[in-house]
């Protein structure tokens, strides 16, 4: 059953460069329709609030257990941070998405607000690890680098949106 699930996404309101952990691993409880099943993602929004949306790589893992807890922390894939892999493999790596960069955002009663959408995504997501150390059969986790730098404004700068099935 296809559906839209929507993630507040936490950050810290700074500059952040190119490379950076622009928000933590944020989990998505019951995204799966049963029990040790997949998840299919078919686009994802990311919402900006701040000066604009940058372009991010979205990761996503079968667990995130507080490896990568520190935003800001400037060891990105594309760097070939090897600290960050070895975190990653620790959490299970699924896959990534890349978000392109906005800088055209609609401003209206709240604000300024800036999208940046990949639609076709087509990325599967299995939920079929278990046991204590995986407490989120039916979900998974996702979290954000920065691929340009961008000065957020505050913690909830960010919302992800994700259409599934």
């Amino acid at each position: 059953m296809r559906r839209k699930i929507t993630i507040p996404l936490t950050t810290t309101a700074a500059a952040h460069t190119a490379e950076d952990v622009i928000f933590l691993p944020t989990e998505v409880k019951n995204a799966a329709s049963r029990i040790e099943g997949d998840v299919r993602i078919i686009s994802a929004s990311l919402i900006s609030k701040g000066d604009k949306c940058p372009s991010v790589d979205l990761v996503f893992t079968e667990k995130g257990d507080g490896t990568l807890s520190t935003i800001g922390l400037g060891d990105g894939i594309s760097q070939g941070g090897s600290s960050l892999r070895s975190k990653l493999n620790a959490d299970q790596l699924c896959g990534v998405v890349t978000l392109a960069e906005v800088t055209d955002g609609n401003t209206g009663a709240l604000g300024s607000t800036y999208v940046s959408t990949k639609s076709n995504v087509d990325l599967i997501l299995s939920t079929s690890l278990k046991g204590a150390e995986y407490p989120n059969p039916t979900g998974f986790h996702v979290f954000g680098i920065t691929k340009t730098a961008v000065t957020t404004t505050a913690a909830d700068d960010f919302t992800l949106i994700l259409d599934i099935e």
